[in-house]
């Protein structure tokens, strides 16, 4: 058998070279533990941050384009709006030079047709040697100048007689009406001064009758207040003829004892009684000496209660500290056991560990176990 060699097509050979790139690209980004890890492209990140400044840039510049063309365009027009008005100005100053240079058709005598045109043939050149183009105003032309003139005059005397009549008449009308509204502001005046009389003396007569008014209400007033005084010193003058023919002043014991149906015990009008008798007295003394027996009584048997609760309370703190010894014993001696029980759980822990260590785990793997896992990025 022959050995056939196959050639190998250039592309096919990039191809090759670009997965191999690729590949060595995909491991770095794959095994970075940190890229891996997070899960970020640092690459692609910073490719849209340059991306993102770069468009900035553009913009920020466009921007600083825009700005400085419009300020050149700004001054563009300032300057032309400056050359205009510097250019109109110039021309005005050109046109009213020349107007002040050139005399006016009206200084021409041969122009004004109060001089009938007589400027008009008083040239010294000979007729035989003008043409017809030098002649202004040709012999037949304009016939009726001097009658239209007149006429003209004429009727700027009627204009002006007019107009001077019409400002007599608006002078007269002027007169004529400031008289009237003098007239009416005289009559105004007047009225407002009978106006005011008027309002002056209602003033007057409104203040008389509010005088008379407070006067009466001052009367009515004095007058009640007199009255007043007279039935407060009546109740007084009546207040003290009971106070002396009262039962107050006499200490009568039976003025303080109410009267009530039989079978039900006195009351007593607290405003007029004026003490006990000497029964009452006796009475009341009886019933106090009662109460000190009685409370002296209860006073003992509370102390003998207490007494007996003391006592008590003294047996059940001793039971409660006999108690609480025997829970201290009880759990010294659990903690005791607990302490033999960990330590025989050691001692079998250390010795299935010894077992694990020496008789399971004997076959280590090495280095060359783990490094066969995970070379490729696929």
């Amino acid at each position: 058998m022959h050995k056939v060699d196959f050639t190998v097509e250039p592309s096919d050979d990039a191809a090759v070279a670009r997965r191999r790139v690729a590949e060595a690209q995909r491991k770095v980004r794959i095994f970075n533990d940190r890229v891996r890890t997070i899960g970020l492209d640092l690459q692609g990140l910073d490719k849209q941050v340059r991306e993102k400044k770069q468009l900035q840039d553009t913009q920020r510049q466009k921007d600083n384009d825009y700005n400085e063309m419009s300020r050149r365009n700004n001054e563009q027009v300032m300057q032309l709006a400056r050359d205009e008005k510097t250019r109109r100005e110039d021309e005005y100053v050109a046109l009213t030079e020349f107007w002040d240079s050139q005399p006016r058709v009206e200084e021409y005598r041969d122009g004004d047709p109060r001089y009938e045109l007589q400027g008009a043939f008083a040239i010294p050149i000979p007729e035989s040697q003008l043409g017809a183009s030098s002649m202004k105003i040709f012999v037949g032309e304009d016939l009726g100048a001097a009658e239209r003139t007149r006429e003209q005059m004429r009727q700027t005397e009627r204009i002006l007689r007019e107009q001077r009549e019409c400002d007599e008449k608006r002078q007269m009308t002027e007169k004529h009406r400031e008289m009237l509204e003098g007239q009416v502001t005289m009559h105004q005046d007047q009225q407002v001064s009978q106006l005011q009389a008027l309002e002056d003396e209602w003033k007057k007569a409104e203040r008389m009758a509010l005088d008379n008014y407070n006067l009466a209400l001052a009367a009515q007033l004095a007058e009640r207040q007199d009255l007043q005084r007279r039935r407060e010193e009546e109740q007084d003058l009546a207040e003290v003829r009971y106070a002396v023919t009262s039962d107050m002043l006499t200490e009568r014991p039976e003025a303080a004892v109410r009267a009530v149906p039989s079978g039900k015990p006195a009351r007593v009008i607290v405003d007029r009684w004026r003490g006990m008798v000497p029964d009452e007295l006796r009475t009341i003394r009886r019933e106090q000496e009662a109460q000190r027996r009685e409370k002296k009584r209860e006073s003992e048997a509370e102390k003998f209660q207490d007494t007996a609760w003391d006592l008590q309370q003294l047996e059940i703190s001793n039971e409660v500290t006999d108690l609480r010894l025997r829970e201290e014993s009880l759990r010294r001696e659990e903690r005791l056991e607990m302490v033999q029980r960990n330590l025989q759980l050691a001692d079998q822990q250390r010795t299935h560990q010894e077992y694990l260590d020496n008789r399971v785990y004997t076959n280590n793997p090495t280095e060359d176990y783990f490094s066969q896992f995970n070379t490729t990025s696929r």
